[in-house]
């Protein structure tokens, strides 16, 4: 995502703030415009999704908050997995019972083609 390898046509979101906050604007380290992603509406449903066109090994997941402005970003989220982009699995840290995932780097168990975090 940081190194652009993935393009602006596979990053995808349920909504988004206005045009200024587009999910594109959601890569780590993005400085331009107005700093990050934000969705529309703030409930459980919202996501933010990445279509890698192939099976690809995902080994790290990284997520920052909105540059400049502190005390906005997501501390909690599910991180779902798909290899058809319509039947999603909800990826579980080893050892652990529930969905979120609270650290910052871990391995998803599977190759996966799209990867969808769900912001809770």
């Amino acid at each position: 995502m940081e190194n652009h390898q993935i393009t602006a046509a596979q990053i995808s979101a349920s909504s988004q703030y206005d045009a200024n906050l587009p999910p594109t604007s959601g890569r780590l380290h993005f400085k331009g415009g107005y700093g990050s992603w934000a969705t529309r509406v703030n409930d459980l449903h919202q996501w933010f999704q990445i279509n890698l066109r192939v099976e690809a090994n995902v080994t790290f997941v990284a997520t920052q908050g909105r540059y400049g402005i502190s005390g906005q970003r997501v501390t909690e989220y599910k991180l779902q997995y798909s290899k058809d982009g319509i039947s999603f699995q909800v990826f579980r840290q080893h050892g652990e019972n529930s969905d979120k995932v609270r650290k910052i780097y871990f391995k998803l168990p599977n190759t996966s083609r799209k990867n969808r975090k769900a912001i809770n």
